[in-house]
């Protein structure tokens, strides 16, 4: 028998070679000392990754027995019970709490209601302004050891196999995720430490953007940028020439402002005039009498009071809006309840979204020039989507673009089809590494993004990420489909066969009710680790011939 080649032997020490060439092999190790201590070295890799990345023991090739490549499917019996228990109750609590029928006035209390949504995240944002900035700082300090820790295993590995070329990549990103100093092209004022004020004065002008963290912001200058807030409580009163983008728990505008204003608040009352839109979130709005908005508004909120004027349209999604004030054209309000005053004039049609006609009530003497449009919705029942045409052809648009993209991948990257899920053991450890690289990227992908020269590698990282995301499913499609044919021929043909069934499988598996979703995430994070294990050992053995034609 001739020496096989080091794909061959590092199939043979992932245990993925049929069991005719391991007998070849086992029968040669014994007559050839090299290929043993090369076989041995991929071996001692193997052990090296596993440990490091998950903790698990690898397993060891028999010489003398013969490779059992049937996986052991007893776990699987156990996970579907704890996930189909998992599932039925998630299922049962969802079903309860969408039943529970509240009053108007408590109807805050609601998570799935649109006021109890924003009462959630409002509650949770003030939260997180008091305690945000601890919180991030040790976050990003943990995570960012624990990144720099793999960058630097990483190295090491490179550095083992004598590749020069990742090496110096790996030693590059490291130097600029740990050296690279955030740039600053604005003015920023906060408060180092405990609670504190901050305010503009009115005789100060600032020529540029403000960005200010404090627990009282008051500003009475002038800002001639944008003014970007983080606080409990703001007021602004001076003339703000760019945009207001505001955070705080009461948020008082009583000054001009040139540009928009998108603010994020418990309450937000505006008595100005402000040159183009408003965009607020938040429990209770209110456009005083004194307030001229030039362009367009919309409102997400609870309680909302409108008594200024809006230039152009105003948008709502509300449980109560009452209008008071002059609407340059159209309303629009989807939610529970609307008011129309007497002194309300709306420049051409009203439409409202509520639950029933009785839930609009418009006074005598309020002007309304165009049509009044109100659709009542009690409650909506959506079609069973496994009814629909739409459903299945967009279906098969999704397998029709998996299997071009699947059959593309494997003809561009033949080593990617050698996935390690022969076993138990390799789709525990597919496992393991696609769910520590699909939580650990988005937290990198953060921290390179904060600084200057890491924002576009943030940004290219994510393009691959979600590429990953994409091909992991079409990766473990092929895999399903392989075992189901039985098929060992390694043919475009037999690829394509195996692609299509594989995918056809996935998806519908993915689309089951209420597991699907849970299928879904679990194809995802096993595909993703068999996709970055087969990529690292088809990049391998690029290399391995590389270094082997240049000796």
């Amino acid at each position: 028998m001739r020496c096989p080649d080091d794909f061959t032997l590092s199939q043979y020490a992932d245990g993925e070679l049929p069991e005719n060439e391991t007998r070849k092999l086992a029968a040669h190790f014994e007559v050839c000392a090299g290929c043993r201590n090369r076989a041995q070295a991929f071996e001692a890799e193997n052990h090296l990754l596993a440990e490091s990345l998950q903790g698990i023991e690898w397993w060891e090739p028999e010489q003398e027995t013969v490779r059992q490549n049937t996986p052991g499917f007893a776990w699987i019996s156990v996970m579907a019970a704890v996930l189909f228990g998992i599932t039925f109750m998630v299922r049962t609590g969802f079903d309860f709490i969408l039943n529970i029928k509240l009053p108007s006035n408590l109807d805050w209390l609601h998570p799935f209601r649109l006021s109890g949504q924003l009462n959630l995240i409002i509650n949770g944002f003030f939260y997180f302004l008091e305690k945000g900035r601890d919180i991030m700082t040790g976050f990003i300090n943990e995570v960012g050891t624990v990144v720099l820790g793999v960058f630097i295993f990483g190295m090491l590995i490179t550095l083992v196999r004598r590749t020069r070329r990742m090496a110096s990549l790996v030693c590059l990103t490291t130097m600029m995720l740990v050296f690279v100093i955030p740039g600053h092209a604005i003015e920023i004022r906060k408060i180092e430490k405990g609670i504190g004020n901050i305010s503009v004065p009115a005789d100060e002008t600032i020529d540029d953007s403000l960005v200010v963290f404090a627990d009282s912001i008051d500003v009475r200058g002038v800002i001639t940028g944008d003014l970007i807030t983080f606080g409990r409580r703001i007021n602004v009163q001076g003339a703000v020439h760019g945009n207001i983008i505001t955070f705080g728990q009461s948020v008082d505008i009583t000054g001009n402002v040139d540009g928009d204003i998108i603010g994020f608040a418990q309450t937000i009352q505006t008595n100005s005039d402000i040159g183009k839109n408003l965009w607020a979130f938040a429990q209770n709005i209110k456009i005083d009498e004194g307030a001229n908005l030039g362009q367009n508004a919309t409102i997400f909120g609870t309680n909302i009071d409108v008594t200024g004027g809006i230039g152009r349209d105003l948008t709502a999604f509300a449980s109560f809006l009452d209008i008071g004030g002059r609407i340059g054209r159209d309303v629009k309000l989807a939610g529970a309840q609307l008011s129309i005053q007497k002194t309300a004039f709306i420049g051409r049609d009203l439409t409202a979204h509520v639950r029933s006609e009785d839930n609009v009530q418009v006074q005598e003497g309020a002007t309304i020039m165009g049509a009044t449009n109100i659709n009542p919705q009690p409650g909506k029942i959506r079609p069973n989507k496994y009814l629909t045409v739409g459903f299945y052809f967009k279906q098969i648009l999704r397998i029709a673009g998996a299997f071009l993209m699947g059959m593309l991948l494997f003809w561009l990257v033949p080593g990617i089809k050698d996935t390690p899920l022969s076993n138990g053991r390799g789709l525990l450890a597919s496992g393991g590494i696609g769910f520590l690289v699909l939580v650990a990227t988005p937290v990198a992908m953060v921290i390179m993004a904060i600084t200057v020269l890491g924002l576009p590698i943030a940004f290219t990282t994510l393009l691959f990420y979600l590429l990953a995301l994409y091909l992991s499913k079409i990766v473990i499609g092929r895999y399903i489909g392989k075992v189901l044919l039985r098929s060992d021929k390694g043919t475009m043909a037999s690829t394509a066969l195996e692609l299509l069934l594989g995918i056809f499988i996935v998806v519908v598996a993915v689309n089951l009710p209420f597991i699907g979703g849970i299928l879904n995430i679990l194809l995802i994070i096993i595909g993703l680790g068999a996709l970055l294990i087969s990529a690292y050992r088809t990049y391998r053995k690029s290399g391995e011939r590389a270094s082997e034609s240049t000796s």
